[in-house]
């Protein structure tokens, strides 16, 4: 009996496998493909690049001292893969598509503990959190620009996806996703031949790891690099290192070592503490002074190491500014002699001189379209009513508030300059336009207003305050406006925000209760695109009150006010930082407040606003004055 059944079901299992197989000559090809990576598939796009680039980790792998890993990369009909390694059966993490109209490319972005500067930052759009590469070298990275953006800014119709995966999986953790069979797909049915063979040699990376990663240095002016930072190279500027984001040290302090420490140290008094014998006491302070001092040893390693790289970087962006700025007096004097005799600017080999003061507004540049459609690093009107401030009457109860009115004054210039310290009142060092014929029939009324934001670059301490540093000054240009001077002649028919603001003017010199009345109102539109997190995304639109971080100087023409944001509390400056890696991605409006308290202060008006498009701190000049020259 056994020998006929042991036959029939051997038979019905060679007819299940029988119809289950696929044809020979699939089944030849599959295993050609897969015994080797060396057959070319005809169908692949030109544009195809692949190799290893390093990801920061997402989620809270980001926070772990090995965030920075090295991932195999892989860019195919518009669509960009990435994999933990290279290897047939790995699977694919996630996968981005380059086609979107919400995807964005950025590069040169300051990251911590990047392996280089060389620097990309792919935003997927909405909620999707975004991808943080970093290249070996300049020409990695302008090969892979140039192939990214040829896929964003071509928007023909592509293959449909060979990936069956959700549109980004974060590299948080350490495992895939797990999918089913169906959906799954490894790296050799992706590719059926090797991705390196259509790569240009100089673009191959091979497996890095963090600790024998090695990056060529390369200069800015290369012609790689040139397709990447064309608009800085057309400028003559490839030689000077840019200066803002250079700027920024490594902030020092390590919040897990200083933890660990800490509970060690703390460990071994409670067990001293508890210990009888003497031997053993004297065990556990050794080793807790032990652990203590080797602490403190490799911290004060590694501040040196980190001031001696700042102190070179900052010698070498000195010598490269300098060269450009005597290329640049050059040219201005030789186009100036053509059509004055008489030069404001002295050229010499030795020596430049400048004369003549900046002119406002010629960092950033005025536009008058939608500002989704005009350039980075521009500025634009904006709308008034788009900030909502306090209505009466009792406001301390109701705590009202509606679109505010039109503001007492209009922008007419901004800037963005670069400092290595903080410039306190910047109109002295500016040619202001002559506003002598205006009047704005109040004595302490000025004609313009002039607002200036001292914003740092460098981390805050973890402990104490630091007051002054290297940073951002933007400088906010306001003129006053008709309708408010046809008020200023009568105040008794005035509305209640220019009495406010009258009175403002006439104390905010010398009384320190009245200079603490100013707000400022940022307001991010596109804030929920970029993914902030909740606890930063909650005081959009919210006012900020200038009281001890706030100066006034007051000018023949002008009143200005400086806003001290390096005194402002370090979880506000950590914020600030977090932002400073979006600010290209969004757009702001600034509007400036006297707060109203009283029903006669009510409601309150604007007195100036002004639209930020995407600024970028790569496209800041530096501002030179006497008092920083040094």
């Amino acid at each position: 009996r056994k020998g006929p059944r042991f036959d029939l079901v051997t038979f019905r299992l060679w007819r299940m496998q029988q119809e289950n197989r696929p044809q020979p000559e699939v089944r030849t090809e599959r295993r050609k493909s897969m015994a080797s990576l060396e057959h070319i598939d005809s169908t692949v796009h030109k544009d195809e690049i692949s190799g290893y680039l390093h990801k920061r980790r997402g989620g809270y792998g980001k926070h772990m001292p090995n965030s920075w890993q090295p991932r195999y990369f892989i860019v195919r009909d518009g669509w960009m893969y990435y994999f933990e390694e290279k290897k047939l059966n790995a699977r694919p993490r996630g996968k981005i598509d380059l086609q979107s109209e919400l995807v964005t490319l950025v590069v040169n972005l300051h990251f911590e503990h990047s392996p280089s500067p060389h620097t990309l930052l792919i935003n997927p759009g909405g909620y999707e959190e975004k991808w943080k590469l970093c290249a070996a070298n300049s020409e990695d990275m302008a090969q892979w620009c140039d192939c990214i953006n040829g896929y964003i800014n071509n928007k023909q119709k592509r293959k449909p996806s060979l990936l069956k995966i959700p549109d980004y999986d974060s590299d948080a953790d350490e495992k895939c996703s797990e999918t089913s069979d169906e959906d799954s797909i490894c790296l050799d049915r992706l590719s059926t031949k090797d991705p390196h063979d259509d790569v240009p040699e100089r673009v191959r990376s091979p497996p890095r790891s963090p600790k024998n990663v090695t990056f060529q240095d390369t200069k800015a002016n290369s012609k790689q690099a040139a397709g990447v930072r064309a608009k800085a190279a057309s400028k003559g500027k490839e030689a000077a290192v840019k200066p803002a984001a250079k700027f920024r040290s490594v902030d020092t302090s390590d919040t897990a070592e200083t933890i660990l420490t800490v509970l060690i140290v703390n460990v071994c008094i409670v067990f001293a503490s508890m210990s009888e014998k003497t031997l053993l006491k004297g065990f556990y302070f050794m080793t807790a002074n032990v652990v203590l001092m080797h602490t403190l040893y490799l911290r004060s390693k590694r501040v040196d190491k980190q001031n001696k790289d700042l102190k070179m970087l900052t010698t070498a962006k000195d010598k490269a500014e300098g060269q450009v700025a005597k290329q640049a007096v050059k040219l201005a004097a030789l186009e100036s002699a053509a059509v004055d005799s008489s030069l404001n600017v002295i050229v010499s080999d030795e020596k430049v001189v400048e004369n003549s003061p900046r002119v406002p507004g010629t960092t950033v540049k005025q536009v008058f379209g939608v500002p989704t459609d005009e350039p980075p690093h521009t500025w634009c009107r904006c709308d008034p009513t788009a900030f909502n401030v306090r209505t009466g009457p009792n406001y301390s109860k109701f705590k009202k508030k509606t679109p505010s009115g039109m503001a007492l004054y209009e922008p007419f210039a901004v800037d963005a300059f670069c400092a290595r310290k903080n410039i306190d009142h910047m109109a002295q060092f500016l040619s202001l336009p002559d506003m002598q014929n205006v009047k704005t029939n109040h004595p302490k009324v000025p004609p313009i207003f002039i607002v200036q934001m001292q914003l740092p670059t460098d981390s805050p301490p973890l402990f104490g305050s630091v007051e002054d540093g290297p940073g951002w000054a933007v400088v906010f240009y306001f003129k006053i406006t008709e309708d408010t001077c046809n008020q200023l002649k009568d105040l008794s028919t005035a509305s209640a925000a220019v009495k406010l603001f009258v009175t403002y003017c006439e104390n905010a010199e010398k009384d320190f209760a009245w200079r603490s009345r100013l707000k400022m109102i940022g307001c991010c539109s596109n804030l929920e695109e970029l993914g902030v997190p909740g606890a930063i995304a909650t005081y959009n639109a919210k006012p900020v009150m200038i009281r001890k971080t706030g100066s006034i100087y007051r000018g023949p023409s002008y009143l200005e006010v400086n806003i001290n944001v390096h005194k402002w509390p370090t979880y506000v400056q950590k914020c600030i930082q977090y932002m400073y890696s979006q600010s290209t991605l969004m757009y702001l409006q600034v509007g400036f407040v006297i707060e109203g308290r009283e029903d006669d202060d009510l409601p309150e008006t604007l007195f100036g606003c002004v639209g930020l498009n995407r600024p970028d701190e790569e496209q800041a000049e530096f501002f030179y004055s006497e008092e920083n020259e040094e």
